[in-house]
């Protein structure tokens, strides 16, 4: 498989059955301009009472 020229990261969150969910994504586009996403890790994102930005980047970081 031949890497593509850019890469990206994308954070994406979701709930279930009241529990918060990251999703860290993989993204990259062929040469036919179609967007691909990979999942490459998810953490349950529990014991927090707001879902802003920068609790999302506390959980990075602590991880």
């Amino acid at each position: 498989m031949i890497l593509p020229e850019k890469i990206g990261i994308m954070f994406d969150g979701w709930t279930n059955n009241g529990i918060h969910f990251v999703g860290l994504f993989g993204v990259y586009q062929t040469v036919h301009k179609s967007r691909n996403l990979v999942l490459l890790a998810f953490s349950p994102f529990e014991g927090r009472s707001t879902q802003s930005a920068d609790a999302h980047v506390r959980l990075k970081n602590s991880q």
